[in-house]
């Protein structure tokens, strides 16, 4: 199914994806979803509580999960490790979020299987073309 609006380059939408976003500050959730939005995706659920992601990902039919690397109550990395425990390859394909430069943490989470690093603030052409690249590589 195409969109599109007057001067702009058609949206092709995405019905049957559905994106997890966990991040603590919710403009940065409001933020990624209009981007995610604006690319076609339409099933974005936020969260916020990184203790929820389970419950997500048992109750939804989630396709991909974009996780803040630093979050007060858990970080990242130690979530990411949980979620690789408990859901072993049942587990999306996972997307890191993060304003950190450190590459200690980058190596920590490539070597648990993140897909991807989106460095905020991030830009919405490469967000969507770094989600899409993952999605279509993982059909």
């Amino acid at each position: 199914m195409m969109n599109a609006s007057a001067g702009k380059r058609p949206i092709v939408e995405h019905p049957l994806v559905h994106i997890l976003i966990v991040d603590d500050i919710q403009t940065n959730l409001r933020l990624a979803k209009a981007f995610l939005n604006g690319g076609g995706y339409q099933n974005v659920y936020l969260e916020s509580d990184p203790f929820r992601v389970s419950e997500w990902l048992n109750s939804v039919d989630i396709n991909l999960v974009i996780l803040d690397l630093s979050m007060p109550q858990k970080d990242g990395i130690s979530l990411f490790g949980e979620l690789k425990s408990e859901f072993g390859e049942r587990l999306p394909p996972v997307i890191f979020l993060t304003a950190l430069h450190d590459d200690s943490w980058r190596a920590q989470a490539i070597e648990l299987g993140a897909k991807a690093f989106i460095t905020k603030p991030f830009d919405q052409t490469k967000m969507l073309s770094c989600i899409n690249e993952i999605l279509n590589s993982a059909t």
